[in-house]
């Protein structure tokens, strides 16, 4: 009697079927694994915006009135000088997903349940937020208390 060396049918489809189920497992702890990387990236960048902003003032007494190429009256601009990139381009590369505006806003702070998105920076004082106020993907933290 010879024997064929293939798979039947059935075995073909239970091998289908078992790939699929570790899919479907896999799914979601991807997602989690790529939320997590994401929000560590907006960690890391917005320390070191609050860093490139603290290093402007120990130079100048003073906080940068504006975070852009554009430089203050006898000033280095705040890009180039401190940091490599606009704020904008990190917030893009970190939590683009949550934040779809890469705009910088201004004023004393980002108000509560705020889901414009973007930066948001107090001249004033320095301090610097993302302007969004979901909860990140442990739900332990708010955007705007990183």
């Amino acid at each position: 009697m010879k024997r064929n060396n293939g798979l039947t049918l059935i075995e073909f489809l239970s091998i289908v079927a078992i790939v699929g189920l570790l899919i479907l497992i896999l799914i979601p702890s991807w997602r989690w694994v790529t939320d997590g990387a994401s929000e560590s990236a907006t960690k890391a960048n917005i320390r070191q915006l609050r860093t490139a902003i603290q290093k402007y003032y120990l130079d100048y007494t003073e906080f940068p009135k504006t975070l852009d190429s554009v430089p203050d009256a006898g000033k280095k601009p705040f890009v180039t000088s401190y940091i490599k990139e606009r704020p904008e381009a990190l917030l893009k590369k970190s939590l683009g997903a949550v934040s779809q505006s890469d705009a910088i806003k201004y004023g004393i702070e980002p108000a509560a349940g705020t889901t414009d998105g973007g930066w948001f920076y107090n001249p004033t004082t320095g301090q610097i937020w993302v302007n969004h106020s979901a909860m990140d993907s442990k739900g332990e933290l708010s955007y705007l208390d990183y």
